[in-house]
């Protein structure tokens, strides 16, 4: 049995949009139009689309809506490989106290 590399290591957990994953087996490679892929260990992981290339590699998208964090394993029916689902932090900026505030914005002035 060979070993599915996934790439990349980790995905983001709680996303609706597409995620893409570049698959490689080692020793080996997949047949266009012959192979499909299968995702367990996360709940709420999908599979949206898969595309095994001419030289055996292969690229799916995935979602992660409503899957925490865990080890997604990715299979062809025979080999399997792993990535991990991870919680990312939310990148809004925010004031914590201690620090200064934001500067409110300056008013214009009108002239008559």
């Amino acid at each position: 049995m060979a070993t599915i590399l996934v790439r990349p290591s980790k995905v983001q957990a709680n996303r609706s949009a597409a995620q893409s994953l570049t698959l490689t087996l080692s020793g080996a490679g997949w047949v266009q139009g012959t192979t499909t892929f299968t995702l367990s260990g996360v709940a709420g992981a999908a599979e949206v689309a898969s595309n095994v290339n001419a030289s055996g590699s292969a690229k799916i998208s995935i979602t992660t809506t409503t899957a925490g964090p865990g080890t997604l394993t990715v299979s062809d029916g025979t080999n399997s490989g792993t990535t991990s689902v991870t919680a990312v932090a939310s990148n809004k900026r925010r004031w914590f106290p201690g620090l200064r505030p934001p500067k409110p914005p300056i008013p214009k002035i009108e002239e008559e």
